[in-house]
């Protein structure tokens, strides 16, 4: 478990496993949500909902973006 801050400036507490999404996305510009297995997909989803992760689209195509660069 660790603890990360959402877009509101809240901590909040996420699993390892959301966490190693987090990270990744942080590693890359974006992330497209189609290249990720349905696990992820729905990690992402919750972790957007919850203000972690932020979404755009591109052509057509969805993808997770950090906070840190949406800003």
């Amino acid at each position: 478990m660790r603890s990360v801050d959402t877009n509101n400036g809240y901590s909040i507490i996420v699993s390892n496993e959301e966490y190693r999404l987090i990270k990744k996305v942080e590693a890359n510009i974006e992330v497209p949500v189609e290249s990720l297995d349905l696990y992820y997909q729905e990690l992402g989803e919750k972790l957007y909902s919850r203000g972690v992760l932020n979404k755009v689209e591109n052509n057509g195509t969805e993808y997770f973006v950090s906070m840190k660069r949406s800003k």
